[in-house]
């Protein structure tokens, strides 16, 4: 598990067929491998996953570290995404791929 900032590899993150982004909410938006976190329930068939974090989450990861302080049904959502993974898990910030965004 792992966050990743380096923009070089987050475009390579996001442009990798073989990941699956899982976003909050809104994954149709990108042109990417995606799902949201949580219709992404039951699907065990991800290897390496991409959890694209909101702002909010994005704050709670820098301020501790963790996702303790997080609402409770988002860090449910969260955990469901998380569980995805069976190789990678990577972590990367929404704010980072709004150049990638489709209206």
């Amino acid at each position: 598990m792992r966050f990743e900032d380096d923009p070089a590899a987050v475009a390579m993150l996001y442009r990798d067929p073989k990941t699956v982004k899982l976003f909050y909410k809104e994954h149709h938006k990108y042109d990417c491998f995606s799902q949201n976190w949580g219709a992404s329930k039951g699907m065990d068939n991800y290897k390496n996953v991409c959890v694209v974090l909101n702002p909010g989450n994005v704050k709670a990861w820098n301020a501790a570290g963790s996702f303790r302080d997080i609402n409770s049904e988002t860090r449910n959502k969260l955990y469901v995404a998380c569980s995805r993974a069976r190789g990678n898990l990577t972590f990367i910030s929404e704010s980072q791929l709004k150049k990638f965004k489709s209206s």
